[in-house]
């Protein structure tokens, strides 16, 4: 056995190791690592000398290279197996991924549905409010127009009655006027009959003394008779 600097094949071999526990090793700083100048990275591992009688049991070498190509079997199997591994986690992991996305993408579509719903809703809400606005409109209008006709044909009446009431009352100024005149001539057929029957009694004093006087109703007639009625 001695200490010395070896190749990392060589101390895999020696080692009865696969290649990739070297290098794990190197990595860990387990092994003294150092790169020689052909550029191969060398470490240094206390192995058994290689000119130390390799002849002397030829069964003790073709034992240890067929464990050699055991181990290195083995790191393959192992590097394979790790591999397989590590693509079977990635192949889980896109299918999570791939669950999870096509979960969001349903939920997703489930809200874009009920949001279409809500929104096919409101525009029918929309569409009811809309005709009851309409429908309130038309009878509004309507009702407008029946109480504008309404008031049209009581302004009519109402103008009908003005007309009428100033027609009457034209009527009735024509008639006080008239009235006032026949009032005027009665007032002035008084007077005189006044004047007359006056007239008459101091005639008929001052005849008094010469004779009786005639009290005939043709007299009395003639003395109550208007002063142009008796011609």
């Amino acid at each position: 056995m001695s200490e010395r600097w070896v190749t990392v094949a060589e101390a895999a071999a020696a080692l009865k190791v696969h290649p990739r526990t070297i290098e794990r090793r190197i990595k860990s700083a387990s092994l003294q690592s150092r790169r020689a100048d052909a550029g191969q990275v060398e470490v240094f591992i206390d192995a058994p000398d290689p000119d130390a009688n390799p002849m002397s049991d030829p069964l003790s070498v073709v034992a240890g290279q067929a464990d050699q190509q055991v181990q290195l079997a083995l790191g393959a199997t192992s590097a394979l197996v790790k591999g397989a591994q590590e693509d079977a986690r990635l192949a889980r992991h896109d299918s999570e991924r791939a669950w999870e996305e096509t979960h969001l993408a349903r939920r997703e579509t489930q809200n874009a549905r009920h949001g279409a719903r809500l929104a096919w809703g409101l525009v029918a809400l929309m569409g009811v409010g809309a005709g009851i606005a309409v429908a309130w409109t038309a009878a509004t209008v309507t009702r407008a127009r029946a109480d504008l006709e309404h008031t049209h044909s009581e302004l009519r009446q109402m103008s009908d009655i003005a007309g009428q009431s100033a027609a009457e009352r034209d009527r009735l100024r024509g008639d006080l006027e008239e009235a006032e005149i026949d009032r005027a001539k009665a007032q002035g057929e008084l007077t005189a009959m006044k004047s007359a029957v006056a007239q008459n009694a101091r005639q008929q004093a001052k005849n008094s003394d010469s004779k009786v006087p005639d009290k005939s109703p043709d007299t009395i007639s003639a003395m109550l008779a208007p002063p142009g009625s008796r011609d």
